[in-house]
């Protein structure tokens, strides 16, 4: 798994399209935005972690959740998605695919 973080407009972009010349098979999510509503952060989390474990993202939930959110006060924080987590590492989720 690859994640690519920064803010915006700080070349995200151009570093996934440039990692994907170096890597042609990782598949790529690019980033959502801001949550829409109470409780997607979670659904991303659970779509996320069923996607192959050599993807490259465009920001990460995970990641970006802890950051954006203190500085975001309407946005809920990801409370079920690391149990979610745990289940993938004991092999009850996603594939593994090739990093």
């Amino acid at each position: 798994m690859i994640v690519v973080e920064g803010v915006d407009n700080s070349g995200k972009s151009t570093l996934i399209k440039a990692l994907q010349v170096v890597f042609p098979e990782r598949p790529v999510q690019g980033s959502e935005g801001p949550p829409k509503y109470k409780g997607e952060m979670d659904e991303r989390v659970a779509r996320y972690i069923m996607q192959p474990a050599n993807t490259i993202y465009d920001r990460h939930p995970c990641v970006s959740q802890p950051i954006y959110g203190t500085m975001r006060s309407h946005l809920d924080p990801i409370l079920s998605a690391f149990h979610l987590l745990r289940r993938r590492d004991k092999g009850h989720g996603a594939t593994s695919g090739q990093s």
